[in-house]
């Protein structure tokens, strides 16, 4: 990420550890951290390992250039921002600055919108069921920018007394910048509040799809605008006993918000910290110990530790108490719901403040007493962590009655639909091993898992993180987590978490199938893409995983003879290689005035297979070939619109070069004298062409595409080298399918 020079008064980030400086402004704004508004964000940016600090200086560049993101919150109605200071702040995103405002006093709002290049209309932005909970300018906002970082993976954040943008759908051009976009939108049937009493008053007007949130970029930072102030806040504002920040997906909108603005996702593209060459899910955030998937079994988690208060566990209790909470946010942060208890064993001590009667150490009738006597909530994994360095029934050492204590909690367990995962603490005894087999009995008996200490300073957190996600994410309940799981729906058996072994019977065990329901030949177990199906007897479709039989010979490539980029023919030459390894001739390279009349678009070739690169503004038989297939691109103010019949419309805003959309599709077209394929790989600008190509030049793509003739794909430049890389190093996203 950039790193600047700062003022004295601020310490220089880490460039080792990417730490990106967040100043959250106390001069404007009336909701900060001083005043305890905004602690919760405060701690959720710091466990993901960003610097949060308050400013407390009026705005001019030299102040502004000490942070990478300024975040204005609340602004004042009293003392708002002076031309001067917002001339400061362009100058600032003109430098590579970033900057964060989030509500306020209406006029202010709209004062400074206007400066900036929008329009904020008057009043508040009124729902109707079910888009609103308790006064109906509470809002749920379900609709959103499906192209930008900042709301990848969301789909539900809720907003309390929020404005709207006048302008619908996209953003104008705007002279501050290069780029804008719309990033959150109402329902259609939003209506507006003119006069802020919360109810819908006579007179009162509809809205429609407003957007209240944009996204505004210059060469180097981005301005980002959220017409709620509420919407990160520590407030339980619904009174519902969650506070704003974690209600629905807001505190992931947050996390994407910083994550982006602060560039923390190189080689990352969804920004959970899992690297995208290992992340089984690239573009959903979700923890490591689920393959950096989300965890789709339980949304809420009920996690009850049980530990051993004797004095040699003074190491354990003492980590744990310092991380659990930053721990449980940042698994809040992606979207689970986890609610914890420490219970001490005989009484309290260290951050626990309940305690279960019995010995200090009798961990296994603790876990008993929990699972039988907690009040779990409804629809809820139930996670009991018992955690001691000595045998479960009063310490060393263990006998029949240990033995017959954790018997009792396995029982009481699987009464309540509990899992246990013990943690066996790093002081050894003499019965350390038997205490050790206690524990993996009981996390056996269970479907849970068992740890081992050996420095509680590394390895408790890591434990309960484990132990946690593991619940969360183990949908059939048979100790498999589901990214791991190749049957999740049906309990099995390690390590692949199926009660078979060979599914599709092609003699390949699941464990090593890589294609679990399609056979094939060892070792992967994956069928052969370049068969040829008509030797076999089989209907060819006109779809992807067909492209070797569909453009085997007699193909040519086409490129625009007036309007191509040069990149095209750079790009169409990873196809030809594509081609060579699955067994097809080499294409033929052709212009397309070669192929067809550039103005009437009638055919002058009508017999070979044409594979055309670039979207028809570039390539005229790419444009024949998109009426065919129903595709159109329509220009919109710095932008394009791509449209698909019958499949819907993506709009792509600015941000050349960093992202693009592209399309591919195959038509097969027959008549008097016609019969044969067609092939379009086009983008919205030349990056989304090279894009296409790219992502089509892998032939394993073509059958992991089975029964498509179409695709609708994003490419993001995850690394911003300003070039299309490869999938696992830039992010690619599919978008919709046809069928």
């Amino acid at each position: 990420m950039r790193v600047r020079a700062r003022a004295s008064t601020v310490s220089s980030p880490s460039s080792a550890s990417g730490s990106c400086v967040i100043a959250f402004d106390e001069v404007y704004s009336t909701y900060t951290i001083s005043n305890g508004k905004l602690t919760a964000l405060k701690n959720l940016l710091e466990s993901g390992g960003f610097t949060v600090v308050r400013n407390t200086d009026p705005i001019t560049i030299d102040v502004l250039r000490r942070y990478d993101v300024f975040v204005m919150v609340r602004i004042s109605g009293d003392n708002p921002p002076s031309r001067a200071e917002l001339d400061a702040i362009i100058q600032y995103l003109n430098e590579g600055g970033n900057v964060v405002i989030m509500g306020g006093y209406v006029p202010s709002i709209q004062y400074i919108a206007d400066y900036f290049g929008f329009q904020v209309g008057d009043g508040y932005v009124g729902e109707v069921s079910p888009y609103y909970e308790g006064y109906s300018t509470w809002i749920k906002c379900v609709n959103f920018n499906q192209f930008d970082p900042i709301t990848r993976g969301v789909r539900r954040v809720m907003l309390y007394d929020a404005g709207f943008f006048v302008v619908k759908y996209y953003a104008p051009p705007n002279p501050n910048f290069v780029g804008s976009a719309w990033l959150i939108y109402t329902s259609e049937q939003a209506w507006q509040d003119a006069n802020y009493n919360r109810v819908r008053d006579s007179g009162e007007p509809d809205l429609g799809r407003v957007p209240v949130a944009l996204s505004a970029s210059t060469h180097t930072g981005k301005l980002v605008m959220m017409l709620d102030s509420d919407i990160f806040t520590n407030d339980d504002t619904d009174g519902d006993g969650t506070i704003n920040l974690y209600e629905y997906d807001n505190s992931r909108l947050a996390l994407n918000l910083f994550r982006e603005l602060c560039m923390r996702c190189i080689n990352d593209r969804d920004c959970d910290g899992v690297p995208d060459p290992i992340d089984k899910c690239p573009d959903d955030p979700g923890p490591v110990e689920n393959c950096g998937c989300p965890c789709t079994g339980f949304a809420k988690v009920d996690v009850v530790f049980v530990i051993d208060t004797s004095g040699s566990m003074n190491d354990e209790w003492g980590v744990l108490c310092g991380v659990i909470d930053s721990m449980i946010r940042e698994l809040r942060g992606y979207g689970l719901d986890v609610q914890y208890k420490i219970y001490g064993l005989g009484h309290t001590r260290d951050c626990a403040r309940e305690f279960i009667m019995s010995h200090e150490e009798d961990w296994g009738p603790g876990v008993a007493w929990v699972a039988s006597n907690y009040p779990w909530r409804s629809g809820a994994a139930r996670v009991i962590i018992p955690m001691s360095d000595e045998g479960p029934y009063h310490g060393c050492p263990v006998d029949s009655s240990d033995r017959s204590s954790i018997s009792d909690a396995i029982a009481a367990c699987q009464a309540a639909g509990a899992k246990a995962f013990p943690i066996l603490g790093h002081t050894p005894y003499d019965c350390t091993p038997d205490a050790w087999t206690e524990m993996l009995r009981l996390a056996s008996g269970t479907g849970g898992k068992a740890f081992k200490l050996s420095d509680p300073a590394k390895d408790v957190a890591s434990a309960i993180r484990s132990a946690i996600v593991h619940a969360a994410c183990d949908r059939d309940g048979d100790g498999v987590v589901d990214c791991e799981d190749a049957c999740p729906e049906t309990p099995g058996v390690p390590p692949n978490g199926c009660p078979g072994c060979d599914r599709d019977g092609d003699g390949v065990d699941d464990c090593n199938d890589k294609c679990p329901f399609q056979p094939g030949p060892p070792p992967d177990g994956c069928p052969v893409f370049f068969a040829f199906a008509t030797q076999l007897g089989m209907t060819v479709n006109y779809t992807f995983d067909n492209i070797p039989l569909l453009f085997a010979t007699d193909t040519k490539i086409v490129f625009g003879y007036k309007h191509a980029h040069a990149a095209d023919t750079a790009a169409a030459g990873l196809l030809e290689y594509a081609a060579g390894v699955a067994g097809m001739d080499p294409f033929t390279p052709v212009f397309d005035k070669d192929v067809i009349d550039t103005e009437t678009l009638v055919w002058k070739d009508n017999t070979s297979n044409l594979i055309c690169v670039g979207a028809g503004g570039a390539n005229k038989a790419s444009k024949k070939v998109e009426e065919l297939a129903g595709i159109s691109w329509t220009p919109l103010p710095r932008g394009v619109r791509l449209e698909i019949s019958g499949l819907g419309s993506w709009d792509m805003v600015g941000a050349w070069a960093v992202r693009d959309i592209f399309v591919v599709a195959i038509v097969h077209e027959s008549g008097v004298g016609v019969d044969r394929n067609l092939m379009v790989l086009g983008g919205a600008t030349r990056w989304g062409t090279i894009a296409a190509c790219t992502f089509m030049s892998d032939p394993h793509i073509w059958s992991r595409l089975e029964g498509k003739d179409l695709i609708v794909g994003m490419w993001d430049d995850t690394n911003r080298n300003g070039m299309v890389d490869p999938p696992g190093v830039d992010s690619y996203k599919i978008l919709a399918t046809r069928p």
